[in-house]
Parts: C-alpha cells; structure tokens; sequence
C-alpha cells in the first residue's frame, strides 16, 4: 500500500511524498527475513524509477545497481525462482488494487509465480482472490469450479488468510455447502475480529442467509473502522433494504393473525430511511457507484420520493461502464417502480422487455418473466379482444426460444390487430427459424 500511495502522490507531482511513502514501504522488510534483499528488489527499482523521473540520474543509477547486485547472488535456479515469485506476488498485488480491468492480469501473474512453488502462501492467497474477482465481475456466466479450487488451495497453504477464508465460505454458501460455509466464517471471525474485509465479507454470508441484523451489526463494526468505504456504506443500505422486506413481511403476517401491526410499520419506515442514509453516503463517497444509485432509486420509490428515484434510474442508466447482470437489475426495478409506484403499465412493459431482452439466465430475468406474463393474463382476463396480451404472451414464448407457441400468441394478436407490423415482423422471423 506505501508503494501504490507513492506512485499515487508521483503522479499528482508531489515527489517529496512519493519518496517519503517509499521509505515507509522500505521499513515494512525486516532485516531478519531471510528473504528480505529479495524483497528489496522491488522497493530498489521504485526508488530507481522516481529519482530517474526526478532527473536525479546519479542516485537513480545507484539503486538500480543495487537491484543488480541481488540479482547476482540469486543466479542459481532456485534462488532465481525466490526472485520471480517475489516479482510476480508485487506485479499480481498492484494490479488487484488498480481495478477490474486489471484482475485477468492480476491472476496471470500470480498463477506464473506458483509455477515455482505450488504451495507458496502469499501467491496461493492473491491466485484465489483474483479468480474470486473474475469470477464475481462475469457472473453468472462463470463456471467456478476453478475458483473454488484456487480458493480451497489458499486456505489449506495460508490458513492465516481469514479474508480467503470468507470469500471460500461465499463460494461454498452459494453451493448450498451451509454447514462448510458457516465453520469458515466462524473461524475468521474469531481469528480477526478487527479486520473490516472479514466483517463485509461475514455480513455478505450473514445476510445471504436471512439474517440482516446480524450482518447490519457486523457491517457497523467495519464501517467504524474504514468511514470513508464506500463499499461497506452500499453493504448497509442492502441490508436494511433486506430489514425493509423483512419487516413488510411480518406486517403481512401480523395483519392476517389479526394481531398488531403499528411496530412493523414503524420497523420498515426506519428502515427505508436508514437505507437511503447509507446508499447517499456511499454515492457521496463514490459518483459512479453504480449498484448503489439502482438500489438508492429502489428505497426512494418506496418512501414516495418520485423524482429523486427517476433521477437516480437514470443516473445509472448513463454510467459508462454496466454489465448485462446490472441493466437487467436495473431496468427490473425500474419497471416495478413504473408498475406499483406509478402506475404505467406501458412503461413498466418496456423496462421489463429490455430484462428480457438480456439473454443471461438470472433471478432477475425470470421476474422480469413473471411481471411480464401476469400483465399480458391480466390482459387477457379482462377483455378477450387484448391484442396487447397475446403480444405480450408471444414476445414472452419467443425469447424462451419456444417458436411455436410464439407464432400462435403473435398470430391471435395480429388477428385482433392486422396492422400491427410488429407482429408481422416477428411472425416472419420465427417461420424462417423453424423453417432452418
């Protein structure tokens, strides 16, 4: 991290930081490490590189000299591979912390330097986090296999990496392996109690499996420790997010025992405002956090704030950078808010068909599904005649690749409309198909 801060303060100009941030970095070796001249050759290259950029070429030329001189007395092959696995640990570190872009790059690096030393802790922990990363940004496209066998392989060659061990316990928790999942958490947990990556990642576990108070406990812990993470803020707008359905839930159930259902309001009121609280702050923190406008547009639209919620929708919608899995989240949630809050069925239909129209085999496509048909029934049950419907039913069947039943929908609805070009046009496009 001292390393990465004085790369950080170099491009902002400031040299006299950048080599005060290196010394810093140069005072976490121990001379007592048997490897610690190893890892010097890192630390003497970034030295080398910021006196050079410094035109200070005397001094520049003399560290780099003391990056050769290591390299002289680890020419034999095994000591050589000590100095590649050192490198290659540095390079996978840095890309990790420069983003997603970088994480292929990132797992490359570490998985050459375990081409040397198959059981090394340190490359076995960053192998396994970048593939977690990889894995996570192309979900759920991903096969896992690989990740939770790099994953499995740094716990058993670091098991002091707790953070590992939480994101295995994610891995298995999504394999339904429950009872392997909550042993993990538990030992980390009590291993580094202090460690805000545990908490968020124990919170993640914790409110996957139902429980947001427990999660919103550990969530506070962590953000006690580290105010400024945007991260750990959007974690704790999700969980009371969760606490909002949890309590609309027992309002539900109270209602239908016929017992008291004041608290439960009150619980789900606090709740919402505690959502938007976090999720401001954690795009107060960070303007392009996209999850974190889609979930805020959410809690807006719940507590009635109409315009504040269409501008965080289209907030989001304008981001640069958003995957498949995040359009269909939000245009999922911008249709129910089209539907419930104001509804506009029209709209709600067109934010639903863009989920659809995603091919990724998600929840939030099949609810888009779900929304989408109990429209076109609703449709349909209220008057026969509703070309809208069987449209609707048609465009459904077709992009479930069920040709047939497709047509039959799309041909009711052009019989109820014959001058809809749409349906003609689907017609003829899934005919050529099965004539294929």
């Amino acid at each position: 991290m001292y390393n990465l801060w004085a790369y950080l303060t170099y491009l902002r100009g400031d040299y006299d930081e950048a080599m005060d941030q290196l010394q810093k970095a140069e005072e976490q070796i121990q001379d007592s490490d048997p490897d610690a001249d190893i890892k010097r050759t890192v630390m003497y290259g970034n030295y080398a590189w910021l006196l050079y950029h410094q035109k200070d070429f005397i001094k520049s030329s003399a560290y780099a000299k003391k990056v050769e001189a290591i390299k002289q007395n680890y020419k034999l092959a095994q000591e050589n591979h000590k100095l590649l696995i050192d490198i290659y640990s540095e390079e996978g570190w840095a890309y990790l912390l420069f983003g997603s872009k970088y994480y292929e790059k990132a797992a490359k690096c570490f998985k050459n330097g375990l081409e040397f030393d198959k059981r090394h802790p340190e490359l076995n922990s960053g192998y396994a986090t970048a593939r977690h990363r990889v894995a996570s940004l192309n979900y759920p496209e991903t096969e896992f296999s690989e990740t939770i066998d790099a994953l499995e392989n740094a716990v058993k060659y670091n098991s002091e990496d707790t953070v590992v061990k939480t994101l295995l316990a994610l891995q298995y928790q999504d394999h339904k392996q429950y009872q392997e999942a909550g042993k993990l958490i538990e030992e980390a947990l009590e291993q580094e109690p202090g460690s805000p990556y545990v908490l968020r990642y124990a919170a993640t576990f914790y409110r996957r499996a139902g429980d947001a108070e427990e999660a919103t406990e550990l969530l506070e812990k962590a953000i006690a420790l580290t105010p400024t993470s945007a991260t750990i803020y959007h974690q704790l707008g999700i969980c009371y997010k969760s606490l909002v359905t949890i309590n609309k839930r027992r309002e539900q159930q109270a209602r239908s025992n016929r017992q008291p259902t004041n608290h439960y309001r009150q619980q789900r009121a606090e709740a919402i405002d505690k959502a938007i609280s976090h999720l401001e702050k954690a795009v107060e923190l960070q303007d392009t956090f996209l999850a974190a406008y889609i979930a805020l547009g959410d809690m807006y639209a719940r507590k009635g704030l109409y315009l504040r919620a269409e501008e965080a929708f289209y907030k989001a919608a304008g981001m640069a950078k958003i995957t498949n899995a995040e359009k269909q989240e939000l245009h999922l949630i911008w249709g129910q808010y089209e539907l419930f809050n104001r509804n506009s069925e029209q709209q709600a239909i067109k934010h639903f068909k863009k989920v659809i129209l995603i091919k990724n085999p998600t929840k939030n496509r099949q609810y888009a599904i779900g929304h989408l048909n109990k429209i076109a029934e609703d449709m349909i049950g209220q008057n026969s005649a509703d070309a809208t419907g069987y449209g609707l039913r048609g465009f459904i069947y077709q992009q479930e690749e069920q040709e047939r039943m497709a047509i039959e929908n799309y041909k009711k609805a052009l019989q109820l409309q014959p001058d809809n070009e749409e349906y003609v046009e689907a017609i003829s496009s899934l005919e050529g198909t099965l004539r294929e």
